[in-house]
């Protein structure tokens, strides 16, 4: 059963792709080479050739990583925003959040049972995670309708604050697997759970956990949530009410940065998420008629409380995960000025997500990916930040993996949130509290906050060599900072330089947060910042 839905998968990205380009062994202007292509501005063929480590592809230098991804698929359609959008904190800086989702066992738990204030000061300030995707639970909030649990959100908030302490933010995700526990999954409380009498489906799904959704139970307790007003209204009026309860908890909470409405939206029915209109390149009617519409109601409902903390909303996972297109209409915020939302989809693709060695399917697949989500975030003109990614150190060619998807996130202008924070072969340590292997990928220099409008930014995963382009946007105030991991990348230190003269700048470095901080003080308008390590 896995193995089909995977391969319907596969065949529906094959066709419905065909509105943005076939798969292909290698990008249109000849691979490698400059030239022939006109899908990226001419930068290679502009300004001549690219800096040491990078390769021109298409007239446009960037990573072998980000090569190889570009090169993966025969498109004219872009692999980033033309002009993206980034979160901005109360002095106008353009933020990138890299951290991790904390954490699997609340699902269960209620909260994380492995997070410490220690092990959120080495998220922080070892490894530069700077915002926290906190996992919660509706189950957990309400127990009983209309009772929220006071002292589940006052302990909420005191391990938030070890984060506040430290500097770092938070989002707040309202998580949810297989609709909730009374049908065998985590979210929704059994009071808000109506199946119409359906029963469990039962068959052993091993590790395809996720394939317990084809359960008639879970299917229609999914689809009584969606059909509002339906037959049972009041459940998703409930969902909207327990984020005001939360909302009205966090809005003056500095820390908390955003919130995610719900983890993974599912439809319920596969044809509804999936369906014939899909796999014909038409889309399926889960997200504009369904999803959408939550998002009309919470969204506002929101904004009548806190108009200003960042909106993180999610595409349905079912496909889109693996790199299939959203058909999700236009979100809106009501906010005066400029909006506060962040899509916030997730990145798995199908078979190194099940244990498969990465390969050229996967690598098609994330191609297929950024090109989606970027027609997606322009459509929402949104900020990007990628919920979840992930992978098991136990699965080949997962180094690989990171290493390719997190330059292409640079590459695109996204933050990511790994998941999980638990101790695993897919968290930042093992059973035993090793270090994973993909931790020497994932902490790496990058652009905490900067002062004024990224161009781009990018990070070498060999040389650890970083440059970050931007121009300068009126109104911002503060530094630039940058998250440097002198300890574990640079044991005989590193260099700064400045396309505009050092003279123009000032420098602060705090060997406690690894965090470099500058100041301009010219009148230039764009700036390149390189950071190269010492010999």
């Amino acid at each position: 059963m896995a193995l089909l839905v995977i391969t319907v998968l596969m065949a529906t990205t094959l066709v419905s792709d065909s509105p943005y380009g076939t798969l292909s062994g290698q990008a249109i202007g000849g691979g490698w080479g400059c030239g022939g292509g006109t899908r990226y501005e001419g930068i290679c063929g502009v300004e001549g050739l690219c800096d040491e480590g990078f390769v021109c592809t298409n007239d446009h230098c960037v990573l072998p990583e980000v090569a190889r991804i570009l090169e993966a698929f025969w498109t004219w359609d872009p692999f980033k925003p033309a002009n993206p959008r980034y979160l901005r904190d109360d002095q106008g800086r353009a933020i990138i959040l890299h951290g991790l989702n904390v954490d699997g066992s609340a699902k269960s738990h209620g909260h994380s049972k492995h997070l410490t204030q220690k092990k959120a000061e080495r998220q922080v300030k070892e490894w530069g995670f700077n915002g926290v995707r906190y996992v919660m639970n509706w189950r957990w909030l309400e127990p009983e309708q209309g009772a929220y649990d006071e002292e589940f959100l006052d302990e909420m908030e005191r391990r938030i604050q070890w984060y506040g302490d430290l500097g770092a933010w938070v989002f707040l995700d309202m998580h949810q697997d297989l609709y909730g526990p009374a049908v065998g999954g985590n979210g929704a409380p059994a009071w808000a759970t109506e199946t119409d009498g359906h029963t469990p489906l039962k068959a052993d799904y091993g590790q395809f956990w996720w394939l317990k959704n084809l359960s008639p139970d879970i299917i229609a307790a999914y689809e009584n949530f969606w059909n509002y007003p339906g037959n049972h209204p009041y459940v998703q009026e409930a969902y909207l009410d327990v984020w005001r309860h939360v909302v009205k908890r966090f809005r003056d909470n500095p820390t908390v940065i955003g919130y995610d409405l719900m983890n993974e939206p599912h439809a319920g029915s596969l044809s509804k998420a999936l369906g014939l209109g899909a796999i014909i390149g038409l889309g399926g009617e889960f997200e504009p008629k369904g999803l959408i519409q939550l998002y009309r109601r919470l969204i506002p409902a929101i904004r009548e409380l806190d108009p200003d903390t960042w909106i993180f909303f999610e595409p349905q996972a079912f496909g889109i995960n693996f790199g299939l297109r959203s058909d999700l209409p236009a979100v809106q915020d009501p906010r005066k000025g400029d909006n506060h939302l962040v899509y916030a989809p997730h990145l798995y693709p199908a078979f190194i997500h099940e244990g498969v060695d990465y390969s050229r399917f996967d690598r098609e697949q994330v191609a297929g990916w950024a090109i989606k989500r970027t027609i997606e975030t322009k459509r929402h003109n949104s900020a990007l930040h990628v919920g979840e990614i992930g992978s098991s150190d136990n699965t080949g060619g997962t180094l690989l993996y990171f290493q390719e998807i997190t330059s292409l996130l640079d590459y695109m202008g996204a933050g990511w949130s790994l998941w999980a924070g638990d101790p695993s072969p897919w968290g930042p340590v093992n059973h035993q509290g090793k270090e994973n292997p993909k931790m020497d990928i994932l902490v790496r220099t990058y652009p905490q906050k900067v002062a004024g409008d990224p161009i781009s930014f990018s990070y070498q995963h060999q040389s650890k060599a970083f440059k970050l382009v931007y121009k300068e946007k009126s109104g911002v105030s503060g530094p630039t900072e940058i998250f440097i991991p002198a300890a574990r990348h640079y044991p005989n230190g590193w260099v700064v330089t400045f396309s505009d003269g050092e003279d123009n700048w000032d420098q602060e470095w705090d060997d406690d947060t690894q965090v470099l901080k500058l100041w301009y003080r010219g009148d230039q308008e764009k700036h390149t910042i390189r950071i190269k390590r010492t010999p």
